[in-house]
């Protein structure tokens, strides 16, 4: 509640403007998409300078690939994301969104792999090993879920995530104790 009534009361200072520079513009859309506000988000995604700097181009076309993914737009984010990866093959942030968007088209085997490129990248191993742990769960692959599970609390500490795997080793147990 706190973050939107932020984001509101930014969103009403900062205008959308050229004048604001690159820097600005891409981290005010970045938080517009997070908060998913797409519309808003491109609004100051087009009010960008025409020249960007190598990575503000790839900012930009991570953000228009994650506002794609929103708008369920799945090709055209793919393409997007694949077109940063072939530049950038360890962006890690594309690499979870590609990875999103394999899941939401039902491509589990090639979210397995991105998530799992995902997690050499230290700025999103965290976040990749807690989605190939959601997709290992879906597969009833317990053990497997329990490995990234405590891969990810090695990297951060987190109660909810060391409760997740709690609940999926009661999981296990309770099916030993059912299939003796």
């Amino acid at each position: 509640r706190m973050y939107d009534e932020a984001l509101a009361i930014y969103s009403k200072l900062l205008k959308p403007d050229p004048s604001l520079g690159e820097q600005k513009l891409l981290r005010f859309a970045e938080i517009l998409v997070g908060a998913g506000r797409s519309d808003e988000a491109k609004t100051a995604l087009a009010a960008l300078p025409d020249r960007l700097s190598a990575k503000g181009k790839s900012i930009k076309l991570l953000l228009e690939a994650k506002i794609d993914a929103a708008d369920r737009k799945w090709d055209d984010a793919r393409r997007k994301l694949e077109a940063l990866l072939a530049d950038d093959p360890l962006n890690g942030e594309a690499l979870l969104a590609l990875g999103k968007v394999d899941v939401a088209v039902g491509d589990d085997a090639h979210a397995s792999y991105t998530f799992d490129s995902a997690t050499r990248v230290p700025d999103t191993a965290y976040r990749a090993h807690l989605e190939l742990a959601n997709l290992e769960l879906r597969e009833r692959q317990y053990s497997h879920t329990i490995t990234h599970l405590e891969a990810a609390l090695k990297i951060e500490r987190s109660d909810a995530v060391a409760d997740y795997l709690a609940r999926v080793r009661a999981l296990i147990s309770g099916d030993d104790q059912s299939n003796p």
